[in-house]
């Protein structure tokens, strides 16, 4: 069943596999925040005060913009799979 969220009154969005993912990543990270604070990322912080305040109008060409900067951030921050040591002998 697809996710949709409301955009304005005439307005819905699907979400995209990757949209629902970062939802619930953000979600995660909420939650762990709350559990235990600490100081984010300065380029995670700014992206997230760039964020519109909740019901205001947000078009999806700058929503595609912001998600693309979280992404690109999130892939200088952290590795997809554990590093594998280099057994490349010497």
């Amino acid at each position: 069943m697809p996710l949709r969220v409301q955009v304005d009154d005439r307005t819905s969005h699907e979400l995209t596999t990757f949209e629902i993912y970062l939802v619930r990543l953000l979600e995660d990270i909420r939650e762990d925040q709350m559990a235990r604070p600490r100081n984010p990322d300065p380029v995670i912080a700014a992206l997230f005060a760039k964020l519109p305040t909740p019901g205001a109008v947000w078009p999806a060409s700058e929503r595609k913009a912001w998600m693309a900067a979280v992404t690109a951030a999130l892939g200088l921050l952290y590795q997809n799979e554990p590093q594998e040591p280099n057994n490349e002998g010497g």
